[in-house]
């Protein structure tokens, strides 16, 4: 059954008090679990009660394009996707103040740079460069097996809370699902595996995104981010860590987390 507007924003509140005191975030008690398009509704909502005033978006994530591996099962089915806000973004090498946050992740990800033509129904898309990335996620969810778990994450942005950003290729490299993906913890290697093993391709993420648009009031910036997927494993930081991520062909991206 559809929320009510009263009950969307009920939902959007609790997410928004949660996410302001770094406690888990739930659904209020009454409230039956989140479908998928009350999800978005629900998403909407709770930025506009999160960001700042005049925050622009700088493009958006698709989560869910992964194949499934021994380590990572596939749970989500039809793919995610959450908008990237530009006061959130940060250049490679940044160090990150850990203290509005209950953790603080890095995940490694290709990130697509979207040229834009044309308004409405009518715009084209096309992808004009690359970039390696990370994406700063937060860990706000207590589990992650259902349909209904999958549906509050989506209302939550996806436990999003920033890019970093490496140097900008002008094209994906053609050899990209070949290569190696790793993420390093001071200087380690936690996980390595090969790009192609863990996405079809990163360019079918700008697929998922017109679809979405299709039912979604988004509006596609020129010049839009478009993060495309987890290729090795969250890294969740520790004050004085450095993170490093290799993107294969692509490049290196790296932060850290301010001691305390």
């Amino acid at each position: 059954m559809a929320y009510s507007a009263a009950e969307i924003d009920r939902a959007a509140q609790a997410i928004a008090v949660a996410r302001n005191t770094r406690a888990e975030i739930a659904l209020p008690d009454g409230l039956p679990p989140l479908e998928r398009d009350d999800a978005y509704r629900v998403q909407t909502r709770v930025n506009e009660l999160l960001m700042p005033p005049g925050a622009t978006v700088a493009g958006f994530k698709v989560s869910g394009m992964q194949k499934a591996s021994g380590d990572r099962p596939k749970i989500i089915v039809k793919p995610l996707v959450a908008p990237l806000w530009a006061h959130r973004v940060h250049a490679s090498g940044v160090a990150l103040d850990g203290r509005q946050h209950r953790t603080l992740g890095l995940e490694t990800e290709v990130c697509l740079r979207l040229g834009v033509h044309g308004r409405g129904d009518a715009a084209r898309y096309e992808i004009v460069g690359a970039l390696p990335s990370f994406e700063l996620v937060e860990r706000r969810q207590g589990r992650f097996a259902t349909a209904a778990d999958v549906n509050l994450m989506i209302a939550d942005s996806i436990a999003n809370v920033g890019i970093i950003l490496g140097e900008e290729r002008a094209a994906l490299p053609g050899d990209i699902l070949d290569t190696i993906a790793s993420i390093s913890r001071n200087g380690e290697v936690v996980l390595e595996r090969r790009i192609g093993d863990r996405l079809e391709d990163p360019r079918q993420a700008l697929d998922v995104l017109k679809a979405a648009l299709a039912d979604m009031d988004w509006v596609v910036p020129d010049g839009a981010l478009l993060l495309t997927g987890l290729l090795t494993t969250e890294l969740w930081l520790e004050p004085g860590d450095v993170g490093v991520g290799v993107i294969g062909s692509l490049g290196t991206v790296s932060a850290s987390l301010q001691p305390q």
